[in-house]
């Protein structure tokens, strides 16, 4: 009787320079700070945050992590800043478009026991010179 069974395989590798919550955040540094209400979810303020709200931005984001196993549960908009250090400003044009692809991949994707700690990487992006 066979203990161990092989039920695929699992392919590993190193994300370093290439995370997507990196990538994402990448459109409003060195923007202004604005104070505004910090939210803990879309119903719910805080009486102080960490999130990043830049002056301009069009609303938050909390993308908690940069792995499956939070996806389900500490990955939303918000039209303020985020209690969380997980939050961050969606600016219009490239950030807006940065900002759906992280949240559309990571709320499509479903987490298991084997991808629960898999990391999203910056996306392949092919622009069209014309």
């Amino acid at each position: 009787m066979d203990i161990i069974r092989e039920v695929g395989v699992k392919t590993l590798y190193l994300p370093d320079g290439r995370q997507a919550s990196s990538w994402v955040r990448e459109i409003h540094k060195g923007l202004e700070k604005v104070d505004v209400p910090y939210l803990k979810s879309g119903l719910s303020v805080g009486d102080n945050g960490y999130g990043y709200f830049a002056k301009g931005a069009l609303m938050g984001v909390t993308s908690a992590g940069n792995s499956l196993v939070h996806s389900q549960t500490q990955v939303y908009f918000t039209s303020s800043a985020s209690t969380h250090e997980a939050g961050f400003s969606v600016m219009e044009g490239e950030g807006w478009r940065r900002a759906i692809a992280v949240l559309a991949a990571r709320d499509l994707s479903r987490g298991t026991w084997i991808n629960d700690k898999d990391e999203y990487l910056v996306p392949n992006t092919y622009r069209e010179v014309g």
